[in-house]
């Protein structure tokens, strides 16, 4: 019968035998035998850690990146839709917009910019999707450069509903709001990331934990 060693605990990881005779036979053979120690357990409790520390970091940031510029933030913001604008509703009240720039006029003491409307993410974001509300004029005082505030770009302005004008595009008469800009976001492009994947083998084995690779059973 084999007998397990006693004193495990000061060992590694791994834990060698050893040799014992059996019934007074030469002790030609040796049996290996592996223990999980406390290097092991201390192995999963630490990764665990680090995953449940890696887990709330991101939640933080999310957070974070997750609020309105201040600048945006302003008082008596008022929810009007384009659609409710083109009629004359809002006249006068405080709106936050933002879309895409379609065209920019620089005039001698305003730039106006022709903006497409989207629907605005919890940081008054624009949501870059193929969905309008509609057009409208924001109008800025002093010049804003346009190939800074270029066509395409992302911008969320708040400011006041002054009046609604009749306008074409193309061959289409359209009513365009014309908000008077109290504050301006020109939003940073949206950078494409390539992802990368680990290899298959990273799934199926934590090269920080302490002990052999997990074999992935079939």
């Amino acid at each position: 019968m084999f007998l397990h060693c006693p004193r495990v605990a000061e060992y590694s990881l791994f834990q060698v035998c050893g040799k014992h005779s059996f019934n007074k036979r030469p002790a030609r053979s040796s049996r290996v035998e592996f223990y999980l120690t406390g290097w092991a357990a201390r192995g999963i409790l630490r990764s665990a850690m680090v995953s449940l520390w890696a887990v709330i970091l991101s939640v933080l940031l999310a957070a974070c990146g997750a609020q309105m510029p201040n600048s945006l933030n302003l008082p008596e913001v008022r929810e009007v839709r384009i659609a409710e604008a083109q009629n004359g509703v809002g006249i006068g009240e405080r709106v936050r917009w933002g879309g895409t720039i379609s065209t920019v006029v620089v005039r001698q003491d305003e730039t106006c910019m022709q903006i497409v409307a989207r629907p605005l993410d919890e940081r008054a974001r624009p949501r870059l999707v193929d969905r309008s509300d509609g057009r409208f004029w924001a109008c800025s005082q002093g010049f804003l450069d346009p190939e800074i505030y270029a066509r395409g770009r992302s911008v969320t302005v708040v400011g006041r509903l002054t009046e609604v004008r009749e306008e074409r595009i193309g061959e289409r008469p359209y009513r365009f709001p014309v908000v008077r800009v109290e504050q301006l976001v020109l939003w940073p492009r949206s950078a494409r990331t390539q992802v990368r994947y680990i290899t298959p083998g990273w799934y199926w084995w934590d090269p920080w934990f302490w002990g052999p690779p997990y074999v992935r059973p079939r």
